[in-house]
């Protein structure tokens, strides 16, 4: 699973342009992150894509 580094943080609000963080800052966005990527991970395609046959495209002119 991929994770996020402080290091990434700091260097992506760099790029950006945006203020620093305070490390304990930092370390919240990292947590917050890779709970985020750790529940994505966890979930079936299904979730997210669904079967084809149980949509119904109807043109109406």
């Amino acid at each position: 699973m991929t994770r996020v580094t402080g290091e990434q943080v700091i260097g992506h609000r760099r790029a950006m342009g945006w203020p620093e963080l305070a490390d304990a800052d930092v370390d919240r966005v990292v947590d917050i992150l890779n709970d985020a990527l750790g529940a994505l991970a966890g979930l079936d395609d299904a979730w997210w894509v669904e079967p084809a046959h149980r949509f119904r495209v109807e043109r109406h002119d």
